[in-house]
């Protein structure tokens, strides 16, 4: 048994296509949108809790990512991604009331551990596509009324952040510039999670409710370089 390990090493090394690793980084920016994100608004009262069915339109956002990776074959590579996406929230619709104008904006952190798989050419053209798992910050920041049980409404006031787990599929091509650097146009599909934001009394800051979402999706598309070390 002992005589397998060195005898498999040997023949994955010797395997075409296997490379010595080579380690690279890598940054991007671009454009990323969110569907219209459903979930249910629970707002707590002195008369009790009233739970709503709502929904939230996004505008259009930013995404900036980048990360270390480690070529392993001329085909697989293996790194580690951070970053940042920004939303501004335009609009709800709470209890199918119509949607209407709303102060709030969605800060996404992702953390992932990728795996890129590469096609190599005969060109200065390489497609990739990859997948990876990880985590997602999701922190959302509100100043808004809702209605409650009770004649008044209740001003809600304050951020909450909440950590989901998370996936992605990404895919793109990139052009070589020389030996060392590249230009890369990657999409990226994220599953961001569900995640339960806490809501606070502006006056008070005691809890006075929460906002559930609906599984979140992201599409972002983003322009990027790499450089090998």
């Amino acid at each position: 048994m002992n005589k397998l390990l060195p005898i498999a090493l040997a023949a994955f090394v010797c395997l075409p296509g296997v490379v010595s690793a080579q380690e690279y980084g890598w940054a991007e920016f671009g454009g990323a949108v969110i569907p219209d994100l459903d979930g249910r608004l629970d707002i707590t009262s002195g008369t009790g809790t009233t739970r709503s069915d709502v929904s939230l339109k996004l505008s259009p956002g930013f995404s900036v990512n980048g990360g270390l990776g480690e070529r392993l074959s001329d085909w697989l590579a293996v790194e580690v991604q951070g970053g940042f996406l920004y939303h501004n929230v335009d609009e709800i619709d709470v209890a199918n009331s119509g949607f209407r104008s709303i102060d709030a904006s969605l800060l996404q952190v992702p953390i992932y551990f990728n795996f890129v798989f590469e096609l190599p050419l005969q060109s200065r053209l390489t497609p990739y596509a990859g997948v990876g798992a990880g985590a997602m910050i999701n922190w959302l920041d509100i100043d808004d009324q809702f209605a409650s049980g009770g004649a008044e409404p209740v001003s809600v006031d304050g951020s909450s952040t909440e950590i989901n787990f998370a996936v992605q599929a990404f895919a793109g091509a990139r052009l070589s510039l020389g030996e060392r650097g590249a230009v890369e146009l990657t999409y990226r599909f994220m599953a961001a999670g569900s995640p339960t934001w806490s809501l606070e009394e502006a006056d008070s800051s005691n809890n006075v409710g929460n906002l559930k979402s609906d599984d979140m999706f992201v599409h972002a598309l983003t322009l990027g370089f790499l450089v090998d070390f």
